[in-house]
C-alpha cells in the first residue's frame, strides 16, 4: 500500500486482506488437490518417501494458510498502530 501512496491505517489493512484472500485460498486449495492423492496412497509400495512427505506438506499448508488468513490480520489489528480512522469511514 505504501507503493500506492496510501497511509497505513485500518482501511488499508482491511483492503489488503480482502485483496489477498482469494489468491491465498485458491493456491492452498489447488496445492491440496494435487497432494491429496499422494498422501492417501502413502501406504503403498513405492510411496515410502513421497507419501509421508505429502502428509507433512499438507499439514504445513493448512497451518500457513490459517496463519496468513486469520491470525496475522488479527494480530495486526490488535497490536499495530494505525492512523486514526473512524469505523464509519471504514464501513463505507
Amino acid at each position: 500500500m505504501v507503493d500506492e501512496g496510501q497511509p497505513w491505517h485500518l482501511e488499508t489493512a482491511l483492503r489488503g486482506a480482502r485483496e489477498r484472500f482469494t489468491p491465498v485460498l485458491m493456491t492452498a486449495l489447488l496445492t491440496t488437490l494435487a497432494l491429496l492423492p499422494v498422501a492417501l496412497h502413502s501406504g503403498q509400495a513405492g510411496q515410502e518417501i513421497a507419501g509421508p512427505m505429502a502428509v507433512v506438506l499438507l499439514g504445513s499448508l493448512v497451518s500457513s494458510t490459517m496463519l496468513s488468513l486469520l491470525l496475522l490480520p488479527g494480530m495486526a489489528l490488535r497490536w499495530l498502530r494505525f492512523a486514526s480512522v473512524s469505523i464509519s469511514e471504514v464501513a463505507s
